[in-house]
């Protein structure tokens, strides 16, 4: 399940390479491989990775499919449409209860006051948020949907397609479902040569920057500002290149297989505001609580609307873990696109693009440490730092490479180097380019490979999303 484990690649290719030779046996009795063989052989794949990575995973996934292919196909019968909305509060919470136990019981049992008497550790099953996400979505879609139901097997592809099946995108029955019903293993050589070379892109984001930002990232900034500042911003760039890294294989070997996959991020460090920063970040979770949470609520037609927008922002936060400054974190982000959306729409004040992008990556990179931070003393601990003005003395700007130790080496070169890939998909951005595209240039992916021979960090890190 992991792009980075060259284990995932060997038996992805045994998979492909046992299938290619069952068709090739196919061809010399002069018949043609039958198209559900095709799909057939692809859920296979899935379930076995699915499996591979627990037992749990794979029953809650299974779990999951059911329930929401029974609902949907009881939406298709429902007499009238209050029927279809009951029928369908209830799918959703039947298809939310697996993530319910297995991520936030004791998170509920804990601020309720309740014991969970003999309860047993349980592992969270890998991709319950996201492949959980996508089947209510099928389902909320299906229930507007006048189109026949998808057969069992064309749904599977469509939960189970391995390359997203753990950490996104998180897919629409509109757009990924089609291609699942015309899935044949092909090989386009233009496909292969652009899915090649976004693999090799992600695999550059994780391994050299993503692992490696990891090591400058310590635990304890010994009381330091700016090493605060500097840990803030390493890690707001570690899960940028992890998360991205992932998100970007994961389009690559979709285009492998002839599928298109949603583009997750869309060089969010690049954005001009807090609002299109989140139209850049994560962008399949953040239309998908848009269009099945926020729109639902009357969005930005009501006068409630900068509540509708801190709800879901708050919902956000808990979606990524079970713990407060998560929930924080999700407030801290809906709390600044309210206050933007305020002066930018609703009184038509804006800040000058000199002032807003600093300004912007100060709050992003604070808003980081609610994430990181799941210690609510220690978190208390680092805004008193942050808001102390003594801190920010010079002798602690001398001191602050000491908090760092050896890492802080290895930051002089990496921040750079991070910041100078920021500022290639910026430039992209600017002239409305794909943000990737001077980074998926050949001399580009040269120098990727280059350095990720050159900067392996020797620590296998699962991608960070995998724990969501």
């Amino acid at each position: 399940m992991d792009f980075s484990n060259l284990q995932y690649w060997l038996l992805f290719a045994g998979g492909i390479a046992a299938f290619l030779a069952a068709a090739g046996v196919f061809r010399l009795l002069r018949r043609e491989t039958p198209g559900a063989a095709h799909k057939a052989f692809l859920v296979l794949i899935g379930l076995s990775a699915l499996g591979y990575a627990s037992l749990e995973t794979l029953l809650a996934f299974l779990f999951v499919c059911l329930a929401a292919y029974a609902f949907a196909a009881a939406l298709r019968r429902a007499p009238s449409p209050p029927f279809r909305r009951a029928l369908l509060w209830v799918g959703t919470i039947v298809l939310l209860l697996p993530l319910a136990w297995f991520k936030y019981r004791r998170f509920i049992a804990a601020n309720l006051g309740l014991e969970l008497a003999g309860d047993l550790p349980l592992v969270l099953p890998v991709g319950i948020s996201f492949y959980t996400f996508q089947a209510v979505g099928f389902l909320a879609d299906s229930s507007r949907s006048s189109a026949p139901l998808p057969s069992f097997l064309d749904f599977l592809c469509f939960e189970s397609f391995v390359p997203q099946i753990v950490a996104g995108p998180i897919e629409r029955m509109s757009t990924l479902l089609p291609q699942m019903r015309s899935f044949r293993f092909r090989w386009r050589l233009a496909d292969v040569s652009w899915g090649v070379r976004y693999i090799v892109l992600g695999l550059f984001f994780k391994l050299c920057l993503g692992d490696n930002l990891a090591l400058c990232h310590p635990a304890d900034p010994r009381g330091n500002v700016f090493a605060l500042w500097l840990r803030n911003v390493s890690f707001g760039l570690r899960i940028y290149f992890d998360f991205c890294g992932y998100g970007l294989s994961a389009y690559g070997l979709a285009r492998c297989l002839g599928v298109r996959l949603t583009q997750n991020f869309a060089s969010p460090y690049s954005a001009a505001d807090v609002t299109d920063f989140w139209r850049r970040w994560h962008r399949s979770l953040t239309n998908w609580f848009r269009d099945y949470v926020y729109f639902p609520l009357g969005g930005g037609r009501t006068r409630l609307w900068a509540a509708n927008l801190l709800f879901v922002f708050l919902l956000s936060g808990l979606w990524h873990g079970a713990s407060w400054n998560f929930v924080l974190w999700g407030g801290a982000n809906g709390l600044a696109l309210v206050v933007h959306k305020l002066f930018s729409r609703r009184l038509g004040l804006r800040l000058p693009r000199p002032l807003a992008r600093p300004l912007l990556l100060v709050f992003v990179f604070y808003a980081w440490m609610l994430f990181d931070t799941t210690d609510l003393s220690a978190l208390r601990g680092f805004h008193v730092l942050l808001l102390t003005p003594s801190a920010y003395s010079l002798s602690a700007f001398r001191a602050f490479p000491g908090a760092f130790q050896e890492p802080f080496v290895l930051s002089c070169f990496l921040l750079p180097l991070a910041a100078l890939v920021v500022l290639s998909e910026w430039l992209c951005v600017r002239r409305r380019r794909n943000p990737y595209a001077l980074l998926l240039s050949l001399p580009a992916l040269c120098a990727e490979i280059f350095l990720l021979f050159q900067l392996d960090s020797g620590h296998a890190n699962e991608f960070i999303y995998f724990a969501f």
